[in-house]
């Protein structure tokens, strides 16, 4: 694999903090608010949100479709954009807009509707009319790390209290395994859940029931998994690394500084 930068951005002097693709589509986010938008895969970017000041993050992306996408910014809150990206109207009536640390923003593949955003620090929220109004799910934990829906529409979401799944968008919960996670997928048709910690990975091939646990080092924050079974993994201060399903092995793909730690992480199948 060859890495390569893309392009470069007019607003140099800010961070970017976040990013996301859907083939052609890039989506890039900046520390001021800034959101650019490329169509060519990269090759040419267009400012689409102009920013505001410095430290207001552009702290996460969801695109669900070529023209619906979502975007968390901090002390602004969720913009919704149903064009392609090009224009954004702010919404999430009682979702706070002071997210800004490990936000995730996912949205149910069955039902586009609902969506769930969740921050480090302050919960999970959750939507059923497209993002226009909100309310806090009570799931177990003082800090939220991942959240994750399936091919059917169930609700995962790993915190400092465990793996948990709901299928009645937050009103039962179910616990998929205790302990401390900062990253949890789940795939019904093999069955298999993998959830990421310090220093390992714990699978199950057989719905939870049992688990073996793989040390990786340190930790795992972020899984993904592609369209042909193969899993990625980014581990804080080391780098991604991918598990080749054909031939059982791990394979470096990306090394990083050992100060780094990793805030975004995607996996276009």
């Amino acid at each position: 694999i060859t890495w390569y930068e893309l392009y470069e951005l007019p607003s140099i002097w800010y961070d970017i903090t976040a990013i996301a693709d859907s083939g052609n589509k890039i989506l890039v986010g900046d520390a001021a608010g800034h959101i650019y938008l490329s169509t060519d895969g990269g090759k040419t970017f267009n400012q689409v949100l102009n920013g505001y000041y410095w430290f207001v993050y552009v702290e996460a992306f969801a695109i669900v479709s070529d023209n619906v996408t979502y975007v968390y910014i901090y002390d602004e809150g969720l913009y919704k954009s149903t064009d392609g990206g090009e224009n954004w109207s702010k919404i999430g009536t009682g979702l706070p807009t002071s997210f800004r640390d490990n936000v995730k923003i996912v949205v149910n593949p069955v039902n586009t509707n609902v969506i769930v955003v969740i921050d480090k620090n302050d919960g999970a929220y959750l939507s059923t009319d497209g993002g226009g109004s909100f309310t806090q799910l009570s799931v177990s934990g003082n800090y939220f790390y991942d959240a994750f829906f399936d091919s059917d529409g169930a609700l995962y979401i790993a915190t400092d209290r465990g793996g948990f799944k709901t299928t009645d968008n937050g009103t039962t919960w179910s616990v998929v395994k205790t302990g401390t996670y900062y990253s949890i997928y789940y795939n019904k048709d093999t069955h298999t859940f993998i959830l990421g910690k310090d220093g390992a990975l714990e699978i199950s091939e057989d719905d939870g029931s049992t688990w073996t646990t793989y040390g990786v080092g340190v930790g795992v924050k972020f899984i993904g998994v592609d369209n042909s079974g193969n899993l990625y993994v980014a581990k804080d201060r080391k780098g991604i690394y991918k598990y080749l399903n054909s031939t059982q092995e791990w394979k470096l793909l990306k090394t990083v500084e050992s100060w780094y730690n990793f805030g975004q992480f995607d996996v276009t199948p």
